[in-house]
């Protein structure tokens, strides 16, 4: 759960500090809260930019000043690693603790593996990404203008899938073995 603090004596007045709390969803009651960015609420304020869960009890927490952050609910408010880098554009989780970033110019891209923290790969795509990547059984798939790059776990391009009239701001919800991309203007279901 991600929330803003303010004051009970003026609903309008926020302290300026943002909050991430592990949240028990049986009950609504509150294991802990997060500390590995700002290490006890409220402090400076943070801005979450992301939040990508790796596993059942593992999540990885993007922030515009402190990079990247892994965290699991077994020993709330303990990091596992902290990464500093620029915001990425895009994060995405794929197989066996690998995590694609898209850095913010939308043609550098990273493979960082998850359990340590540690970037395995740097490379460049050869076309500006266009909306967040999603996993794919051996790397990533990358919406990019008129289509799709196939990019593999060392990060790679290995193919191209044409879809006309792909462009814009691109959102994709993925299932087992077709995808749903929506672009400024429809919504396309390909089989992957």
């Amino acid at each position: 759960m991600i929330g803003t603090i303010k004051r009970v004596s003026d609903p309008d007045d926020t302290f300026g500090a943002e909050y991430v709390n592990v949240v028990d969803t049986g009950d609504g009651s509150t294991l802990g809260w997060f500390t590995a960015i700002t290490q006890s609420p409220p402090k400076a304020q943070i801005e979450v930019t992301s939040l990508d869960v790796i596993g059942p009890e593992t999540v990885v927490i993007g922030e515009r000043n402190a990079g990247l952050v892994m965290w699991g609910a077994v020993v709330p408010g303990r990091a596992a690693w902290r990464y500093k880098t620029e915001t990425p554009m895009y994060v995405s989780v794929g197989a066996g603790y690998r995590m694609l970033l898209v850095g913010q110019d939308g043609t550098s891209m990273k493979a960082l593996d998850a359990a340590s923290g540690r970037i395995v790969k740097a490379a460049r795509l050869p076309d500006e990404a266009i909306g967040r990547p999603w996993a794919a059984t051996d790397g990533f798939y990358v919406p990019v203008e008129g289509g799709i790059l196939s990019v593999g776990s060392d990060l790679s391009v290995s193919g191209r899938i044409i879809v006309k009239g792909l462009g814009g701001n691109v959102r994709a919800v993925s299932g087992p073995g077709f995808v749903f991309l929506m672009d400024d203007d429809e919504i396309i279901m390909i089989s992957v």
